[in-house]
């Protein structure tokens, strides 16, 4: 049986990239009927998400950006690089509360950025990619679940 402290790892969750949702498009908008979104240019070292901010979805176009925050069940401070097309925020948006990491620039970068309702009203005219999201989603849970399982038994 595995020692109850490796259980925190099985938290992670993975990148959510834009061609597992929308097909690989250059920028979400150019999505057919996409949601409302902006394109802004960030210097180095600025953030673009805090600790405690309203939700709204994020992806990375150009540059190096990290994502941190305090893992409360390991009682440990956890960072990682976002990846190029990686999307931040669906599962925020989805459970309408306030972010509970921070994510801020590398290097200068631009990001996409669509508001919480927007992307929410989108989804919900649009089933097959709204599955698409919940079904990327599952994955999470499904790993979650296992690794309870291996942990138990």
């Amino acid at each position: 049986m595995r020692d109850w402290k490796e259980i925190p790892a099985c938290f992670k969750r993975s990148p959510i990239f834009t061609d597992e949702i929308f097909g690989g498009v250059d920028q979400i908008s150019q999505f057919p009927a996409s949601p409302e979104s902006t394109v802004r240019n960030f210097a180095e070292n600025s953030f673009i998400i805090r600790r405690g901010d309203p939700s709204k979805v994020v992806r990375l176009l150009v540059g190096r950006a990290k994502i941190e925050g305090f893992d409360a069940i390991s009682c440990r401070h956890r960072s990682r690089l976002i990846t190029k097309d990686e999307i931040i925020g669906v599962n925020t948006v989805l459970s309408s509360h306030p972010f509970r990491f921070s994510v801020w620039t590398y290097t200068p970068s631009v990001f996409e950025i669509i508001d919480s309702l927007d992307f929410t009203e989108y989804l919900a005219a649009r089933p097959s990619v709204c599955f698409r999201v919940l079904k990327r989603l599952s994955l999470d849970i499904d790993t979650t679940y296992n690794s309870f399982y291996n942990t138990i038994f």
